[in-house]
């Protein structure tokens, strides 16, 4: 379980790094959306509403908006 953790927090700093790095990238919302389901999967649930949230308003017409409301609405 421990070896998990360790994987899911390196992909939350990856993302984190990538969103840094490529600001501007047209995957920028992809990162969003990797990085709120990681840090989902570590517990964090007001880091991911927080991430999610911005998901939703910097990609209003994203492909991924229908089910990042139906998950922020299910987190709150």
């Amino acid at each position: 379980m421990r070896f998990l953790i360790r994987q899911i927090e390196g992909a939350v700093k990856s993302f984190d790094a990538f969103l840094v790095e490529y600001s501007q990238s047209s995957l920028r919302p992809n990162a969003l959306f990797g990085k709120r389901i990681s840090l989902a999967g570590l517990g964090q649930k007001d880091a991911s509403r927080a991430i999610l949230t911005q998901f939703i308003d910097e990609n209003p017409n994203h492909p991924l908006v229908a089910d990042a409301k139906q998950v922020l609405e299910a987190l709150n």
